[in-house]
């Protein structure tokens, strides 16, 4: 950091002697938002504002498509990414350019998982789910009555669970397509799934954003209300721990604004008890 200040008063310095009269001028950028008010190249800025080295990016794509709306990566390393405004999924074999795996007729692929040979795809709005094996063209697999497919996850038996709305539900289907409602929340839609470390499906929903666990009984769990408008991902630790990201849009364009409010939630799980009963 203090190189960081130096290299900034010397430019400052450098530039002031050409101006007559003229001293040098000191300032200071501390805060998280000063520093997103420029652009970053190579670094990471945390949330109390200090920056370190960020991880290094290299873009896996020669295309550009408008938006890639999901990932998932294969056992054998292959990346698999959903597109938005052609509606198409993207294979990227280790090494190689990526090709179009599936052209769908929908706009935009929200979601994809991997399971085994099998890769799934969700197109919306009025979509379905595709399934993709091995080098086979993909197929219809389910198709629900709801107009948004935002979520796909697959436990840990291979079934693939689906979250959809409006109105929100979570489908599970199983290797042939048939698909059984699990739970309908009190919500617009159902935008995120995650397994934990039990096996048990954590569902994410919109309008508003709560987090939903689903017991190996299918019973419903209301894990956290967030207070905000949707949890848009989530995510587990191997110590049971799960983290939530919610955030409330700040315009209705899906772009939200700098005031949008946001947070990251962290879910302990309860510690076993010391005492005796």
């Amino acid at each position: 950091m203090k190189t960081f200040f130096c290299t900034l008063a010397l430019a400052t310095c450098a530039a002031a002697g050409a101006l007559a009269g003229s001293g040098p001028l000191f300032w200071t950028i501390a805060t998280s938002a000063e520093f997103l008010k420029g652009t970053s190249d190579g670094m990471f800025v945390s949330a109390e504002g200090v920056l370190r080295p960020g991880p290094a990016l290299a873009n896996r794509l020669t295309s550009t498509p408008a938006q890639v709306w999901s990932v998932a990566e294969g056992s054998d390393g292959t990346l698999w990414a959903g597109t938005g405004g052609d509606g198409k999924v993207l294979r990227l074999r280790p090494g190689q350019p990526e090709e179009v795996a599936f052209d769908a007729d929908e706009a935009n692929i929200f979601a994809v998982a991997v399971s085994g040979n099998r890769t799934y795809a969700a197109s919306s709005p009025d979509g379905r789910v595709y399934v993709i094996e091995g080098s086979a063209p993909a197929r219809p697999l389910f198709d629900p009555q709801e107009k948004y497919i935002w979520a796909l996850a697959v436990d840990g038996a291979g079934r693939l669970w689906v979250g959809a709305g409006n109105p929100a539900v979570i489908y599970r289907v199983d290797a042939n397509g048939n698909g059984q409602p699990i739970y309908r929340p009190p919500a617009g839609h159902v935008v995120a799934l995650a397994r934990d470390s039990q096996n048990r499906m954590l569902a994410g929903t919109e309008s508003p954003g709560r987090v939903y666990r689903i017991g190996s009984d299918d019973r419903p769990f209301a894990m956290l209300d967030s207070g905000l408008t949707e949890v848009r991902a989530l995510a587990t630790g191997a110590d049971g721990a799960t983290f939530a990201a919610a955030m409330t849009r700040g315009d209705d364009s899906g772009g939200g604004s700098a005031d949008t409010p946001a947070l990251v939630a962290t879910i302990t799980p309860p510690s076993p008890s010391s005492g005796t009963a």
